[in-house]
């Protein structure tokens, strides 16, 4: 293989790896904007493995409330 062929190949893997990185990264902010935008929030009360999540409706201002204990 030439050296030219090499660094064409390492690009290449590099490229992919930062694209790979990014798109992990893009995928966690939409995700995270979906969960700021319809407002789920959890609160966990430290002695007791109980969860509550909030889900707060933008148009109805309707709250829902599930609370998974363990």
């Amino acid at each position: 293989m030439t050296l030219t062929a090499l660094k064409i190949s390492h690009l290449e893997q590099l490229n992919s790896k930062i694209f790979a990185l990014l798109s992990t990264l893009f995928s966690r902010l939409k995700i995270e904007h979906l969960i700021k935008q319809i407002g789920i929030s959890y609160q966990t009360e430290p002695l007791q493995t109980t969860m509550t999540f909030w889900i707060r409706s933008a148009k109805h201002g309707m709250r829902l409330s599930h609370v998974l204990t363990g």
